[in-house]
């Protein structure tokens, strides 16, 4: 008998265990090369119906951050992040870094970023959280 419940609990534990890791860095460049290739249908698919972005103001939700992302996206160029920490637990993963956005004309602005994305049950990563800051302009000479 003890061995059947040892057996039984095993087995409930490892049906119990979090998704397999994935890479924060290959969601980011999904992202990347959606903001790139100017896909915003990608970019939502991305996005968790309560997103939350925070930068020069919070948003809230799919529907608003989406209608920022749209307003940045035309003409907007070659989007790059470049992790400095990234990791995992259980049901989340999180990248944290620095971006660079190049227009099309050469002209590149940077700044920090948080993405934290969450597996949902449908087996599918999704943002959850994005802080997107720009660098402060350098000042005038």
């Amino acid at each position: 008998m003890g061995l059947v419940l040892a057996v039984a609990l095993v087995s409930g534990a490892a049906r119990a265990r979090p998704p397999d890791p994935i890479a924060a860095d290959a969601l980011m460049e999904q992202f990347a090369q959606a903001w790139t290739r100017g896909d915003a249908a990608r970019l939502a698919e991305l996005l968790a119906d309560d997103v939350t972005l925070v930068g020069e103001q919070p948003m809230h939700g799919r529907d608003a951050v989406l209608a920022w992302a749209k307003a940045h996206l035309a003409g907007s160029g070659k989007l790059v992040f470049k992790s400095e920490r990234s990791g995992m637990s259980g049901w989340v993963t999180f990248q944290m870094g620095r971006w660079t956005l190049e227009d099309k004309s050469g002209k590149s602005i940077a700044g920090n970023h948080t993405f934290v994305f969450r597996r949902y049950q449908d087996g599918v990563w999704r943002i959850i959280a994005m802080h997107v800051d720009p660098d402060p302009p350098a000042p005038a000479k």
